[in-house]
């Protein structure tokens, strides 16, 4: 019998009195995330590519080999879900609609690879995410994508739910989504001197890349995920989702400037910024 693999990592990280919180801090994945590995449930999880990725950096984390667990993961799926084998589609009919099709699907595709390679080249942290997603993309360029069949917007990939987010917020619309963990509030951080507290919310998926003070932090935030960071002189932000991030200063919000491509570079952040107080 397939040994299975939620039952196994639990073993492993409570072998090595390693939790979950300490796992979702030192590789920014949700705890929601790391309990639904745990439990197998992988609906619940986001695109395969990245499932590989969370798992790596798991194992990582706790000592183990991510490619004993990549295996385990490959064989538990099979066992899980054997495979099917799929009615026969009606091919793509050539012309105006089909080509419209596979032009969407290429920017989207193509949209996802920059984003992709500008937050995790360079980051050795998150190689083996990058490495995990550039395998599904080279697989997914090797077949024509077939007809979407008009699926939610929350089993759309990153790249195809921005643009959802101009019809479901309206212009002004606050959102404070629940955080990861049940964390404190901004009111949490104190600001003193000439420090100044900056939270980022994201209302979707996003990449992050901060550097405060002169240290450089990347990470993923998640749907509905808030960070916050004091810095004393300035801090530079550079956002995978301009339209699905929100932030505020000292509890104020701070609009981030347009962008044609939803990529915003090395915004810079500083005191004089700060709302005066009314």
């Amino acid at each position: 019998m397939v040994e299975s693999l939620g039952e196994f990592l639990k073993r492993e990280r409570e072998l090595r009195n390693v939790s979950l919180e300490e796992i979702s801090s030192a590789t920014k994945i949700s705890i929601r995330y790391l309990e639904a590995l745990e439990r197998e449930e992988y609906d619940l999880l986001p695109a395969e590519a990245f499932v590989k990725g969370f798992l790596r950096a798991y194992a990582r984390h706790i000592g183990i080999d991510p490619d004993e667990v990549i295996l385990l993961y490959q064989e538990n799926k099979a066992h899980l879900s054997p495979p099917v084998k799929p009615a026969k589609s009606p091919a793509t009919p050539p012309g105006p609609l089909g080509s419209k099709v596979f032009l969407g699907s290429l920017c989207s595709l193509l949209f996802l690879i920059g984003v992709l390679f500008y937050f995790f080249l360079e980051t050795d942290g998150n190689l083996a995410v990058w490495q995990e997603v550039k395998g599904l993309i080279s697989s997914q360029e090797a077949s024509p994508p077939p007809v979407p069949e008009a699926p939610s917007s929350q089993s759309l990939p990153l790249s195809q739910r921005l643009p959802a987010l101009q019809t479901n917020l309206q212009p002004g619309q606050e959102t404070s989504p629940p955080l990861a963990g049940g964390s404190a509030g901004e009111e949490g951080l104190t600001t003193t001197g000439t420090a100044f507290t900056v939270a980022v919310t994201a209302l979707f998926d996003t990449w992050l890349r901060v550097t405060v003070d002169g240290e450089q932090q990347d990470l993923l935030l998640l749907s509905g995920q808030t960070e916050r960071w004091q810095a004393q002189k300035e801090m530079v932000l550079s956002v995978g989702n301009v339209r699905g991030t929100r932030l505020t200063i000292n509890g104020k919000p701070l609009v981030l400037p347009p962008t044609s491509g939803n990529i915003l570079k090395d915004f810079v952040i500083t005191r004089a910024m700060v709302p005066e107080k009314g």
